[in-house]
């Protein structure tokens, strides 16, 4: 199959530098001599390094392999890492294709990278196999289950050799707990003896013949001791799963911290108009009574907690756990002078002076804005 033709790419010196660096070698002529040739190698394998890098000399290379029918290579060599890639065999495999004959030794260096690109390919392949049949936690959560389920069938064998009379000391429960097997392998142990239990029963009323024939060794009374024991094992399963549900611990719900619980909070740091600021807005996570005032509608607003919770806190953009009915909010008529008074209240005092404010009560939302001033919060 001839060589795909594909058109070249235009290699580039860097911008502005083609007057003092010249641009991409072509290779035309006939060398008078070895050394000749040697150093205009060298001149050319300078020039690439200087204004190109190891991602174009790898391109280089994967082109020149397409462009003689060796895709499969082109592809290896695409994949290979950067720490074990030769700048020179991209270097030498686009020279080849601008005029370059490149010689056996040429050639050996273009084929160690294509070697190199190979063998690491076959590696992460192999790499990729082991850990697909590398065993998984699942597998080995099986695995423990199917080896709790052999001791429990060495406990059966064990009735069976004692003249199968069953009794107390036959505990498979203890065998779960001893393997630790999860709940969610239990039905390999239980399915299996439920399939038992019925095959058992079907000898126990002469149901089918031929398990009738096969269990013709053992008695009526032998048979009802099997049957308890099968019984026993699906009731301890379905006890271990019990208890091991009971035993889970609930999972603690992750604090959060007051700075991250008020990140949304929307609030005005500061008022110079009134001279008053805002304190920070950790201080209303948990809080069991705060006082805010919104500058642009003139109202101070009174939050108490539900008396159930007896603390509210922030939640988004809002405070939330407050009492509807006891938290409201007033217009100031004379927001300075009045804001200067309520700063001079004592607590319990500033409750009295805010009761005979002479003016309309309004239900505080809960919902924070831009306008919004934190005056206290405790």
């Amino acid at each position: 199959m001839a060589p795909t033709q594909r058109k070249k790419r235009v290699l580039k010196p860097k911008s502005g530098e083609s007057k003092h660096v010249g641009v991409e070698p072509v290779w035309e002529n006939e060398f008078e001599s070895d050394a000749d040739r040697r150093i205009a190698l060298i001149n050319a394998l300078n020039w690439y390094n200087y204004n190109h890098d190891a991602k174009e000399s790898r391109q280089c290379l994967v082109e020149w392999l397409e462009e003689n029918d060796r895709k499969q290579d082109a592809r290896s060599v695409r994949n290979l890492s950067n720490d074990t890639f030769t700048l020179a065999a991209g270097w030498l495999a686009r020279m080849s294709t601008r005029g370059l004959e490149i010689n056996s030794r040429e050639t050996e260096v273009i084929e160690n990278v294509v070697t190199t690109a190979k063998l690491e390919k076959e590696k992460q392949s192999e790499s990729k196999s082991e850990d697909k049949n590398k065993p998984n936690i699942q597998d080995r959560l099986r695995e423990i289950a199917l080896e709790a389920g052999g001791e429990i069938e060495g406990l059966f064998d064990q009735m069976i050799a004692n003249g199968v009379r069953m009794d107390n000391t036959y505990k498979p429960v203890e065998v779960l707990q001893s393997y630790n097997v999860v709940p969610q392998q239990i039905s390999l142990i239980s399915d299996h003896w439920q399939d038992t239990l019925k095959e058992l029963q079907a000898v126990q009323n002469q149901k089918d013949e031929d398990l009738v024939e096969g269990y013709s060794n053992y008695g009526k009374v032998d048979i009802r001791n099997m049957i308890k024991f099968a019984e026993q094992v699906i009731s301890d399963c379905n006890s271990y799963v019990q208890l091991k549900k009971n035993a889970r611990t609930p999972r603690k719900k992750k604090a959060i911290s007051p700075e991250k619980r008020v990140s949304k909070f929307k609030y005005l740091k500061e008022f110079p108009e009134l001279g008053i600021k805002s304190v920070s807005p950790t201080k209303l996570v948990d809080a069991t009574e705060a006082w805010l005032y919104d500058t642009k509608k003139r109202k101070l607003i009174h939050v108490v907690p539900d008396p159930m919770i007896k603390s509210f806190t922030v939640k988004g953009t809002s405070v939330v756990g407050f009492d509807p009915k006891a938290s409201s909010q007033k217009t100031l008529r004379k927001p300075k002078e009045q804001l200067a008074e309520f700063k001079k209240c004592s607590v319990p005092k500033s409750r009295k002076w805010f009761k005979e404010i002479k003016a309309t009560e309004i239900k505080f939302s809960g919902r924070s804005n831009e306008h919004l001033i934190i005056l206290s919060a405790r």
